[in-house]
Protein backbone atom coordinates (compact mmCIF):
# COMPACT_ATOMS: atom_id res chain seq x y z
CA UNK A 1 0.00 0.00 0.00
CA UNK A 2 1.11 3.39 -0.65
CA UNK A 3 1.84 6.42 1.46
CA UNK A 4 -0.33 8.46 1.46
CA UNK A 5 0.93 12.43 0.97
CA UNK A 6 0.91 15.32 4.06
CA UNK A 7 -1.48 17.11 1.65
CA UNK A 8 -4.43 14.39 1.16
CA UNK A 9 -3.99 13.47 4.56
CA UNK A 10 -5.21 16.99 5.16
CA UNK A 11 -7.52 16.98 2.51
CA UNK A 12 -9.37 13.80 4.43
CA UNK A 13 -9.26 15.42 7.92
CA UNK A 14 -12.47 16.11 10.23
CA UNK A 15 -10.62 19.23 10.66
CA UNK A 16 -10.12 20.62 7.93
CA UNK A 17 -13.72 19.49 6.03
CA UNK A 18 -14.61 22.43 3.60
CA UNK A 19 -10.82 24.43 4.11
CA UNK A 20 -9.58 26.11 1.02
CA UNK A 21 -7.02 24.00 -0.74
CA UNK A 22 -4.93 27.34 -0.84
CA UNK A 23 -4.80 27.60 2.54
CA UNK A 24 -4.00 23.74 2.86
CA UNK A 25 -1.30 24.14 1.09
CA UNK A 26 0.17 26.60 3.01
CA UNK A 27 -0.26 24.34 6.08
CA UNK A 28 0.97 20.83 4.28
CA UNK A 29 4.57 22.80 3.96
CA UNK A 30 4.78 23.15 7.52
CA UNK A 31 3.53 19.67 8.26
CA UNK A 32 5.37 16.91 9.53
CA UNK A 33 4.41 12.96 9.20
CA UNK A 34 5.24 11.48 13.02
CA UNK A 35 4.82 8.09 14.81
CA UNK A 36 4.77 7.77 18.27
CA UNK A 37 4.74 4.01 20.10
CA UNK A 38 2.62 3.29 22.94
CA UNK A 39 3.52 4.89 26.13
CA UNK A 40 5.51 7.60 24.49
CA UNK A 41 4.52 11.20 26.07
CA UNK A 42 3.91 13.90 23.25
CA UNK A 43 4.10 16.90 25.57
CA UNK A 44 3.38 17.86 29.07
CA UNK A 45 1.17 19.92 30.76
CA UNK A 46 3.10 23.16 31.31
CA UNK A 47 5.84 22.80 28.43
CA UNK A 48 6.38 25.14 26.00
CA UNK A 49 3.35 24.34 23.07
CA UNK A 50 4.53 24.79 19.77
CA UNK A 51 2.00 22.61 17.34
CA UNK A 52 -0.82 20.70 17.02
CA UNK A 53 -1.68 17.53 16.16
CA UNK A 54 -3.93 16.00 12.99
CA UNK A 55 -4.14 12.27 14.43
CA UNK A 56 -4.61 9.48 11.25
CA UNK A 57 -4.66 6.25 13.47
CA UNK A 58 -3.82 5.73 16.98
CA UNK A 59 -5.10 6.22 20.25
CA UNK A 60 -3.78 9.23 23.16
CA UNK A 61 -5.24 10.04 26.45
CA UNK A 62 -5.23 14.28 27.62
CA UNK A 63 -4.60 13.79 31.50
CA UNK A 64 -4.27 16.67 33.96
CA UNK A 65 -1.72 17.06 36.87
CA UNK A 66 -3.16 16.07 39.94
CA UNK A 67 -2.30 16.68 43.58
CA UNK A 68 -2.01 12.93 43.61
CA UNK A 69 0.79 10.88 42.13
CA UNK A 70 -1.44 9.78 39.58
CA UNK A 71 -2.95 11.75 36.40
CA UNK A 72 -6.24 12.54 35.85
CA UNK A 73 -8.00 11.57 32.24
CA UNK A 74 -9.71 13.50 30.27
CA UNK A 75 -10.48 12.56 27.18
CA UNK A 76 -9.05 9.88 24.57
CA UNK A 77 -8.67 10.92 21.05
CA UNK A 78 -8.39 8.79 18.21
CA UNK A 79 -8.23 8.77 14.34
CA UNK A 80 -9.91 12.11 13.32
CA UNK A 81 -9.14 13.66 16.10
CA UNK A 82 -6.86 17.19 16.96
CA UNK A 83 -4.55 17.05 19.53
CA UNK A 84 -3.31 20.30 20.87
CA UNK A 85 -4.75 23.84 20.83
CA UNK A 86 -2.30 26.03 23.14
CA UNK A 87 0.16 27.04 20.62
CA UNK A 88 -2.74 29.20 19.80
CA UNK A 89 -3.19 31.17 23.28
CA UNK A 90 -0.64 32.64 24.98
CA UNK A 91 0.97 32.11 27.30
CA UNK A 92 1.56 29.32 24.64
CA UNK A 93 2.33 26.33 27.18
CA UNK A 94 0.09 22.66 27.18
CA UNK A 95 -2.67 22.84 29.52
CA UNK A 96 -2.73 19.28 29.52
CA UNK A 97 -0.18 16.04 28.93
CA UNK A 98 -0.77 13.84 25.75
CA UNK A 99 -0.15 9.76 26.40
CA UNK A 100 -0.09 6.96 23.32
CA UNK A 101 -1.57 4.36 24.28
CA UNK A 102 -1.90 2.30 21.19
CA UNK A 103 0.66 3.50 18.21
CA UNK A 104 -0.31 6.96 16.89
CA UNK A 105 0.45 8.01 13.41
CA UNK A 106 -0.16 12.10 12.87
CA UNK A 107 1.07 15.10 11.25
CA UNK A 108 2.47 18.02 13.53
CA UNK A 109 2.08 21.19 12.17
CA UNK A 110 4.50 24.31 13.41
CA UNK A 111 2.44 26.23 15.89
CA UNK A 112 4.07 29.61 15.38
CA UNK A 113 4.58 29.43 11.62
CA UNK A 114 0.61 29.17 12.04
CA UNK A 115 0.02 32.05 14.43
CA UNK A 116 2.21 34.50 11.96
CA UNK A 117 0.06 33.75 8.64
CA UNK A 118 -3.21 34.03 10.57
CA UNK A 119 -1.70 37.65 11.55
CA UNK A 120 -0.52 38.07 7.74
CA UNK A 121 -4.23 37.03 6.43
CA UNK A 122 -7.28 37.63 8.77
CA UNK A 123 -9.60 34.91 6.77
CA UNK A 124 -7.17 32.10 7.20
CA UNK A 125 -7.10 33.27 10.87
CA UNK A 126 -10.65 33.32 11.19
CA UNK A 127 -11.06 30.04 9.70
CA UNK A 128 -8.62 28.60 12.41
CA UNK A 129 -10.20 30.28 15.21
CA UNK A 130 -13.61 29.15 14.36
CA UNK A 131 -12.38 25.53 14.13
CA UNK A 132 -10.22 25.69 17.26
CA UNK A 133 -13.14 27.43 19.05
CA UNK A 134 -15.06 24.54 19.00
CA UNK A 135 -11.98 22.08 19.66
CA UNK A 136 -11.97 23.93 22.46
CA UNK A 137 -15.37 24.05 23.54
CA UNK A 138 -15.13 20.37 23.46
CA UNK A 139 -12.05 20.11 25.53
CA UNK A 140 -13.97 22.05 28.10
CA UNK A 141 -17.09 20.28 27.61
CA UNK A 142 -14.95 16.84 28.60
CA UNK A 143 -13.18 18.24 31.32
CA UNK A 144 -16.42 19.31 33.26
CA UNK A 145 -17.50 15.46 32.71
CA UNK A 146 -14.68 13.98 34.04
CA UNK A 147 -14.63 16.41 36.92
CA UNK A 148 -18.33 15.67 37.73
CA UNK A 149 -17.98 11.74 37.37
CA UNK A 150 -14.87 12.42 39.83
CA UNK A 151 -17.20 14.13 42.42
CA UNK A 152 -19.78 11.37 42.84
Amino acid sequence: MQAKSVMTLLSEHPFFKGFSSDYLEIIAREAKDVHYETGDIIFRQWEKADAFYLIYRGEITLEILSVEPKSIPIQTLKEGDVLGWSWLVEPYSWSFTAEVKEFTQALAIDGSFLRQKCEEDKAFGYEMMKRFSHLLLKRLQATRQTLLKSRK
